[in-house]
């Protein structure tokens, strides 16, 4: 089997924010290459606190390599173990070397910075090996290694590979059998959800499911795609936890809500799509699912996150890279299931309770 691919240095750090989020869950992830795309899975252990949340992505080799050379017997794929967090790592060396470089007055610009990676053996052992170079100074070489016969070009390359710092990381991967990935990685299969809504560009959930993981240890998500309170047709998003002689409840309206493959509630009147939507999920696994907003940007970083729940089974996080063509990530986090009590709640009876952008907190 064969993996090497150059990337350019907007493209190492596009990945290497991708791996940010991955690193938090495990310290153990599946790539799976492709000619086309770059598999990443990873789930939390069962010692976890965030036992049983499951993150994927699927990201595009065009948007992340300059170029690429995939070759295997089993259908030109490539799947092995390793450690996203030794990668991340690795990567942020390379780049942090190189913004070295030039902040001391180096002649080589971020434009010829690139970062070969590729798959090879060290010392008998498997690994992604990771190594700085110039790409201008590549071509220089390719071009002296043609006319060998000209000393003063020699030199000339000689002077100019010196000039720059080359950093370089071998990490040790376990290579896996391609059919283990779709048997034992693949992201879990779930039924349609009962609501869906886009998560709003301008207010990151994340800050509000941090104050109250703190209150409770369950946090009830109620997706309304409906909102009758709204004169627009919009849904809303709330978040709701019962804490010592109190309960918190947290609504963001004006949410955008998707009906593609979800269901409809109302089956004599399809046309009317009152889907809401109820569950029960842990705090710490919630604000797990929501912390990657700390560091990836709705509208620059992120083009569209859709939140997706189905009762009694799973919340869904989907985001979209952006640019789209990047590829996304995908969070599946189980849910607890509602008993009678959790059922009683209903959402006629919101006194006292924070109403409208989301950004207040009243106690009941």
């Amino acid at each position: 089997m064969r993996f090497k691919a150059k990337a350019a240095y907007d493209q190492v750090s596009t990945l290497t924010n991708i791996l940010q989020i991955f690193g938090r869950l495990s310290d153990t992830s599946v790539m799976k290459l492709t000619p086309e795309k770059i598999f990443l899975s990873t789930r939390a252990p069962p010692t976890s606190q965030y036992d049983g949340v499951h993150l994927y992505s699927e990201l595009s080799c065009n948007a992340l390599f300059l170029n690429h050379r995939i070759e295997s017997v089993a259908d030109n794929s490539i799947v092995f173990e390793l450690d996203l967090n030794h990668l991340r790592v690795a990567l942020q060396t390379i780049l942090s070397s190189r913004k070295q470089q030039m902040g001391g007055g180096e002649s080589s610009s971020l434009d010829s910075a690139v970062v070969i990676i590729k798959l090879a053996k060290r010392n008998g052992i498997s690994c992604l090996c990771l190594e700085s170079s110039d790409n201008n100074a590549d071509d220089n070489n390719n071009n002296n290694n043609n006319n060998n016969n000209n000393n003063n070009n020699n030199n000339n390359s000689t002077a100019s590979s010196s000039s720059s710092i080359k950093v370089s990381h071998d990490l040790p991967v376990h290579i896996m059998k391609v059919a283990d990935f779709s048997t034992s990685w693949a992201p879990p299969v779930v039924g349609s959800p009962l609501a869906q809504l886009y998560l709003p560009h301008q207010r990151p959930i994340r800050l509000t499911v941090e104050r109250l993981k703190n209150m409770a240890k369950s946090i009830y998500v109620t997706g309304d795609m409906n909102n009758t309170s709204s004169e627009t047709n919009s849904g809303s998003l709330e978040l709701h936890v019962f804490g010592e002689g109190a309960s918190v409840n947290t609504i963001f309206s004006e949410m955008q809500p998707e009906f593609e493959n979800c269901l409809v509630v109302d089956k004599e009147n399809s046309s009317v799509k009152k889907n809401r939507c109820k569950v029960k999920i842990e705090s710490k696994k919630l604000n797990e699912v929501f912390k990657w907003q700390s560091h990836l940007m709705m509208g620059r970083n992120v083009s569209h996150a859709l939140i997706s729940l189905l009762k009694d089974e799973m919340l869904i996080l989907h985001a979209m890279l952006d640019p789209v063509e990047v590829g996304y990530f995908t969070y599946y986090c189980p849910v607890q299931f509602l008993d009678a009590e959790d059922e009683e709640y209903d959402e006629e009876d919101k006194e006292g309770q924070c109403n409208g952008n989301g950004n207040g907190y009243d106690s009941d």
